[in-house]
């Protein structure tokens, strides 16, 4: 496969293959992902920032993040923080954040498991109770139907 580089005359140069190309696309898409990384940073309480590995640039840079009201320089200090990320390797804050994401899911597994046992529970003794009252029902009105 021969990778070429285009040239601003025109003419396509080769590159070598020790240059690993990599197209506009997965650029964009590379820096999406990492923008989203600093906004879930950004989204993290204070005791999930404290455990995740940040360089102390980057923490400082997100606190600030946290601080800021406006709209506007909300996104340009999340494009700072992006910048900052992309210097250096994410995939411990990645690994951390996934691991907060996974706690949080299984939460909301165990609530939802109680909350269908608690539910079928309250099923089975409102049917044990309208049992209960149709048959006392029926003892009573009996002697007095006679």
């Amino acid at each position: 496969m021969r990778i070429f580089r285009q040239k601003m005359n025109g003419r396509k140069e080769k590159l070598s293959r020790e240059i690993e190309f990599i197209s506009k696309s997965q650029r964009k898409r590379d820096a999406q992902l990492v923008k989203s990384l600093a906004s879930e940073l950004i989204s993290l309480n204070s005791s999930q920032l404290a455990e995740v590995p940040l360089e102390a640039s980057v923490r400082e840079a997100v606190q600030e993040a946290r601080q800021i009201r406006s709209h506007v320089a909300g996104k340009r200090q999340l494009q700072f923080i992006a910048k900052q990320l992309r210097r250096i390797d994410a995939t411990p804050i990645r690994e951390s954040i996934d691991s907060f994401q996974n706690k949080a899911r299984q939460l909301r597994v165990r609530r939802h498991r109680v909350e269908t046992g608690v539910i079928s529970c309250w099923n089975r003794v409102t049917q044990h109770w309208e049992n209960y009252c149709s048959n006392g029902a029926k003892q009573m009105v009996r002697p007095f139907a006679n």
